[in-house]
């Protein structure tokens, strides 16, 4: 049976826009994060086509009905005995 290590964070989620204007939201880490996402962007693509109020409406409702995000990484994989995410 494999073993597993979960880390959890405390996040915020904000809106950004690439280049040419199209917004997605990133998750900006707050008092905890997750140290196996260090030097990292956690980000979440929108529908074609979705405007920057949709995509601030989007980041409000995560932000009142996440209460955080966590990562579970198996024996199996290369960060399990990383030391930067001990």
């Amino acid at each position: 049976m494999s073993q597993a290590r979960t880390e959890h964070g405390q996040f915020r989620f904000i809106v950004k826009e690439y280049e040419d204007g199209t917004p997605y939201i990133t998750a900006e880490p707050l008092r905890q994060g997750i140290t196996a996402l260090n030097d990292t962007n956690v980000g979440f693509g929108l529908p074609a086509g979705s405007t920057l109020d949709q995509a601030k409406r989007a980041a409000d409702f995560m932000n009142r009905n996440l209460a955080g995000m966590f990562l579970t990484i198996f024996d199996t994989h290369q960060l399990y005995n990383h030391p930067k995410a001990s």
